[in-house]
């Protein structure tokens, strides 16, 4: 899933910059200080590439799958890119090693993932600077696609992810899985978003009232 991403496709680009220029303006970051901030980001890659782009002065992407990690570096090979660094590790795991410091993390769409917050927490605190900053975005919950899709997950296990694909193209053709889908009302490609919402480990978060208390109870 997330070809688009991992190839760095234009339209993707395009979105994604649209959305990280908006969570740099949440965050109280000004044009004038992108060029100061060193960044650390998890995910498919592509949000590490927008922010360089936009001239933060240094990049971490760090990612517990190789298939970012790869696509990443292709791209870093291809653009001569000096200032993004690469790490294959697990945020969840005590073994979790960076030196450098950052003074932003960027984690869009990741903390519902993790399997172990409190280890993961405590690795991001180890990496951020002081007076350093931190943006969370959280997917919303409640709605009924949400609620459909975790029955769904309730019913299936990972092992029939295997069979996932096959019997998508079967039920929906064999067109390109991803072709303009995203692009067409800027929404999740059908393909990538049921897997997912099938496959992907998710830490629940019902409301907004429990979400703030997860925060509180790690300070």
């Amino acid at each position: 899933i997330y070809h688009d991403k991992y190839t760095t496709k234009l339209n993707s680009y395009i979105y994604y910059k649209k959305i990280i220029k908006n969570n740099f303006r949440e965050s109280g970051i000004k044009t004038k200080e992108i060029n100061k901030l060193n960044t650390f980001n998890c995910g498919t890659g592509l949000e590490t590439i927008v922010m360089q782009s936009m001239g933060t002065e240094n990049n971490i992407f760090c990612d517990i799958s190789q298939y970012p990690i790869d696509g990443l570096n292709n791209f870093i090979k291809k653009k001569n890119i000096k200032n993004i660094a690469t790490y294959k590790q697990d945020l969840c795991s005590k073994k979790f090693r960076i030196k450098e410091k950052v003074n932003f993390i960027y984690l869009n769409g990741v903390l519902h993932h993790l399997y172990n917050d409190k280890i993961a927490f405590k690795n991001l605190d180890n990496l951020i600077k002081e007076n350093g900053k931190i943006f969370f975005r959280n997917y919303k919950s409640g709605n009924l696609r949400n609620f459909v899709c975790e029955i769904i997950s309730k019913i299936i296990n990972f092992k029939d992810s295997k069979n996932f694909k096959k019997n998508f193209v079967r039920y929906f053709g064999k067109t390109e899985l991803n072709k303009n889908l995203r692009f067409t009302n800027f929404r999740p490609g059908f393909y990538e978003s049921a897997y997912d919402m099938f496959f992907a480990p998710i830490i629940k978060y019902y409301n907004v009232k429990q979400f703030i208390n997860f925060f509180k109870h790690y300070n």
